[in-house]
């Protein structure tokens, strides 16, 4: 296990890293490709996972539109029939 700060993010040449979960969601679409970036060294596939807040979901919107990708995303129980009662929570 590697806990890092966006600082080790960019210029470690870890191998074999399979997973990369951001508790937070960086603030800067780039450091998030400098951090998933772990896991696909070599040819080689990961998952990355991120943790995002309500209040972080605009961080997700940027990080988006960088890649040029919808990023899945994946509601807890508790949220997900939440959102199907109040469609604009």
């Amino acid at each position: 296990m590697l806990i890092a700060t966006d600082v080790a993010a960019r210029g470690l040449d870890i191998e074999n890293v399979s997973h990369i979960i951001n508790y937070d969601i960086p603030k800067f679409p780039e450091n998030y490709i400098h951090r998933i970036g772990r896991t696909s060294r070599m040819n080689k596939k990961g998952i990355a996972i991120s943790i995002v807040l309500k209040d972080e979901y605009e961080y997700l919107c940027y990080i988006e539109g960088l890649i040029d990708k919808e990023i899945k995303q994946k509601f807890l129980p508790f949220q997900e029939e939440r959102r199907n009662r109040f469609p604009f929570y």
